[in-house]
């Protein structure tokens, strides 16, 4: 979301690589509603365009759950690998320079290829898959998320959000 007084990003919303077709606020329950399309996916419901994910340890459902019980233990950071993200007027990334963002590599030989320091959950993505043509890896947000389908969102803005409340990302069932 764009502040126009600050002429900066204030927020940034996962879409489950989907394309945002509508957005509605409702002030009453102070909740953003987005209609989205899939790009992924055809007028049958059938996907095409995946590969095997490639999901980072700290990004699977069992970290967001050591993670919320550590925040509600002792308050502690949650994520520390994870920094805040700071765009120029261009909407590029100012700094943070190590980690790489935009489109999938789909000229590397290698498909697994070398995320350096990040260890990848063999196990949780084995049976995930992700769009190879997106704007996002897997590990740009704090949790890997693909909706693989048309969906509407709600994002409800509260004091005390419950971070375990994660939707399920798109499976291996094609």
């Amino acid at each position: 979301m764009w502040d126009i007084r600050e002429q900066e990003c204030v927020y940034e919303f996962s879409t489950g690589n989907n394309a945002v077709s509508a957005m509605a606020w409702d002030a009453a329950h102070a909740s953003l509603f987005v209609a989205t399309a899939c790009p992924h996916v055809n007028r049958m419901g059938e996907r095409a365009g995946y590969r095997r994910a490639r999901i980072p340890t700290w990004a699977t459902w069992a970290s967001v759950a050591k993670d919320h019980k550590a925040y509600k233990a002792g308050g502690s950071q949650v994520n520390p690998r994870r920094s805040i993200v700071v765009h120029d007027a261009n909407g590029d990334v100012v700094g943070d320079e190590d980690e790489e963002r935009g489109y999938y590599d789909l000229g590397s030989e290698d498909e697994e290829g070398d995320d350096g320091e990040e260890e990848i959950d063999e196990a949780y993505s084995a049976d995930m898959r992700w769009p190879e043509k997106c704007f996002h890896k897997e590990n740009y947000f704090g949790y890997a998320y693909d909706a693989g389908e048309h969906m509407l969102f709600r994002w409800h803005f509260k004091d005390e959000p419950d971070i375990t409340q994660l939707p399920a990302s798109t499976m291996a069932d094609w």
